[in-house]
């Protein structure tokens, strides 16, 4: 089974820049070596053919010399995933067909080792998905059939040929199923907040990023719910941290109900504080869907850390809504949501404020 079947551009998106870091660096690398060995191969006497150089040399090592270039300025740019992905691509595939020489060299000696050597390398390069593997294996498979063609190899030598390519593209497709379960696996970790397995801070604030960019685009309005737990270190020191943790999850179950769409985005940013990010087409459904949550905390039936603001565990909620305009971040609204927050514990907890004005509690 490959180990990802998705768009690669939906890995890119995933991975972030982490992974095209990654991969520059290895294209530069691996780039470095071919025109070190070049290089070398070129003060060789037994590189010349009949008193010239080889042209297949100087050809690869003026590619990767200019794929150290563009690597090198990728990087300091910090070039968007997607471009940096087809700069790899690029250079594995112009690789592949630089090869073909020295794979017919190879063929008539009897010796596979640049084939070899290839597949080496791509099973530990770091790619952004199954279907770049798929790619690069295709035309390395097509280059050295066609290298076995041009060297007139026999039979022996060309299903030796394809074998070396099978084994080459399971190899490198497990090492790169490993490569994508512990990066998975990693970021997963270090995006969820382990106690209500919700987005933390760093992880929801990228994606309110996203959202904000996008209702920019389709001129939707971007709401923001600042959510606070009501004298939860009452409720802390009353029932114990264990009981606290229950209750947070519960919380924190409440607003994957009322946020189920696959565009909202709720994350836990402190202790007993949450933020519920999505788009609206009305102001007031933001209000509304404040209202929903507030309600549904109180449905729960938890007993209030302090009774003398109310019988049950209840949140404070401050809204913000904003239509995003030229130079503005989401951090505008944010910050708003927060003020509003505030406002809302400043009026004794236990209700929603949108504007200056209690909307409900």
């Amino acid at each position: 089974m490959l180990w990802d079947l998705r768009p690669a551009h939906k890995i890119s998106e995933r991975l972030g820049g982490t992974l095209s870091k990654v991969c520059l660096r290895w294209v530069f690398l691996v780039a470095t070596a071919a025109v070190v060995l070049q290089s070398i191969n070129l003060v060789d006497p037994r590189y010349y053919q009949n008193g010239r150089v080889r042209p297949e040399g100087i050809v690869m090592a003026v590619l990767c010399a200019a794929t150290m270039i563009v690597t090198a300025a990728a990087f300091k740019k910090q070039w968007a995933p997607r471009k940096v992905r087809y700069v790899c691509m690029s250079f594995w595939l112009l690789m592949s067909v630089c090869m073909v020489p020295f794979y017919k060299l190879d063929l008539q000696t009897g010796k596979q080792l640049n084939l070899l050597l290839f597949y080496a390398l791509l099973a530990i390069a770091p790619l952004f998905s199954a279907k770049d593997l798929l790619t690069l294996c295709a035309m390395q498979l097509v280059a050295s059939l066609a290298a076995a063609l041009w060297a007139g190899a026999g039979s022996t030598l060309i299903v030796y040929t394809l074998l070396i390519n099978l084994a080459g593209f399971v190899m490198s497709n497990t090492v790169h199923m490993g490569y994508a379960q512990v990066i998975y696996q990693l970021q997963d970790e270090a995006n969820t907040d382990y106690l209500t397995q919700l987005s933390n801070r760093k992880a929801g604030f990228e994606r309110i990023r996203t959202l904000w960019e996008m209702c920019n685009r389709l001129r939707r309005h971007c709401a923001v719910l600042a959510v606070d737990i009501d004298f939860f270190k009452h409720y802390n020191d009353t029932f114990g941290h264990y009981q606290g943790d229950i209750a947070l999850k519960e919380v924190a179950r409440c607003m994957q109900i009322c946020f189920g769409r696959s565009t909202d985005i709720i994350c836990r940013t402190g202790g007993e504080e949450f933020v519920a990010c999505f788009s609206v087409n009305r102001e007031e459904d933001a209000v509304t869907m404040a209202q929903k949550l507030h309600a549904s905390v109180l449905a729960l039936g938890i007993v209030s850390g302090n009774r003398q603001v109310s019988e049950l565990l209840s949140i404070s909620v401050g809204v913000a809504v904003r239509l995003p305009e030229p130079g503005e971040s989401e951090m505008t609204v944010l910050e708003e949501a927060d003020r509003a927050l505030y406002q809302a514990k400043g009026r004794g907890h236990n209700c929603v404020v949108y504007r200056g004005q209690t909307v409900a509690g």
